[in-house]
């Protein structure tokens, strides 16, 4: 083996001592590679939006959430250590439960600030108000296309999905601009992180290999190890490339800020629209009190998503027929079939019926709303 290419490992012996250093150095090579990009996605791919300056308190509306005395206006991002607010609460859910959980946030939301209101003398839902931001002007105009009127809390239901899914693109670009989710520039470098030095050492294999073919040596084991190597190196490679680590800590902390005032919602304490609409965001439509059973009916039961299910460019995500399509692909890898779809199986409504009490500040629930005890004028 003398030549240009006479140094080590190149010139080992045919046989046992290549093959074996081969794979010390595969095993090496992907732990190694592994645990470098475990490190750098911290640094340099899963980076949180510059802190402002202003920080100091966590920030609500007045008279609401962890409002303070003199609390600072927050930056527009979602970032650990501010609660969200406003249109963030469609993207906090829409990360948690996808489609469904934005579109319960819109429907409570929509009742809260009476831009919809229900007609109990026709069971029906009529638009009263005008809406303010931009994803409940869009659920609007759906429920304008879908009946002149009275809608049906079918309706409702689906105008809300239907307007959170033309409205994908911009929660997802909030959810990239906070870090929460990954963008394909910085999914590709995360896999590129564990690519780059597996395919050094199979271009070691491949040069070894035409070396054993010009002196007619066999080289099936060599090419066997390195197939194998190939697949494993890109499965790791692959895994959890659209999965932020910023999501986990995010979540984990939001889930602990929010404890109490999600206790509080489901008890019934404190039902303010903001209050009602981030304890939904965070946990889910089954959080609702009993005496919330108007919402009910216009409610999905949606399951919370998987880490990383959530990529730059998707859609349809957390809708029954995106969980029926991942329940098959699961199915076909050999998985479990997952969590089960938004209406079926994992269902946070799963406990809700329809022996609750009215709504009040409704139309007909409760002693408020239009009429005090009956439906709209």
């Amino acid at each position: 083996m003398n030549g240009v290419l006479d140094f080590f490992p190149f010139n080992l012996p045919p046989g046992g001592p290549f093959l074996t250093f081969f794979l010390i150095a595969a095993v090496a090579t992907l732990a190694g590679a592994i645990a470098l990009r475990a490190v750098l996605t911290r640094r340099i791919i899963d980076v949180a939006p510059a802190a402002d300056a202003r920080r100091g308190t966590l920030w609500a509306t007045p008279g609401n959430y962890r409002d303070a005395p003199g609390s600072i206006e927050p930056p527009r991002q979602l970032a650990i250590g501010w609660i969200p607010r406003g249109d963030e609460l469609y993207a906090v859910a829409y990360l948690r439960r996808g489609i469904v959980g934005a579109a319960n946030v819109i429907v409570t939301q929509a009742v809260a600030e009476r831009v919809i209101a229900h007609d109990r003398n026709v069971e029906a839902w009529h638009v009263l108000g005008a809406a303010r931001s931009p994803l409940m002007r869009a659920f609007v105009a759906q429920l304008a296309a879908l009946t002149h009127g009275a809608a049906s809390s079918e309706q409702v239901k689906y105008a809300a999905e239907r307007a959170v899914e033309g409205s994908e693109r911009a929660l997802q670009a909030q959810l990239l601009e906070a870090g929460l989710i990954r963008s394909k520039a910085r999914a590709g470098l995360y896999r590129r992180l564990v690519f780059a030095p597996v395919v050094l050492l199979e271009i070691v294999g491949v040069i070894r290999c035409v070396m054993l073919a010009a002196l007619g040596r066999p080289f099936a084991n060599l090419t066997s190890a390195m197939f194998l190597f190939g697949v494993i190196a890109a499965y790791a490679a692959m895994w959890g490339s659209f999965t932020s680590t910023l999501t986990r800590r995010y979540f984990a902390w939001i889930d602990d800020a929010t404890r109490s005032l999600t206790s509080d919602v489901s008890s019934g304490r404190r039902l303010d629209s903001a209050d009602v609409g981030l304890a939904v965001a965070v946990a889910g439509a089954g959080v609702l009190t009993p005496s919330l059973v108007l919402l009910a009916p216009i409610l999905a039961g949606g399951s919370i998503l998987d880490e990383g299910s959530i990529s730059e460019g998707a859609a349809g995500i957390g809708t029954s027929a995106w969980w029926v399509a991942r329940a098959g692909a699961t199915a076909w890898l050999g998985g479990d079939g997952g969590r089960g779809g938004g209406d079926g199986g994992g269902s946070d409504l799963g406990g809700w019926g329809s022996d609750f009490g009215g709504l009040g500040g409704g139309c007909g629930g409760g002693g408020g709303g239009c009429g005090g005890g009956g439906g709209c004028s």
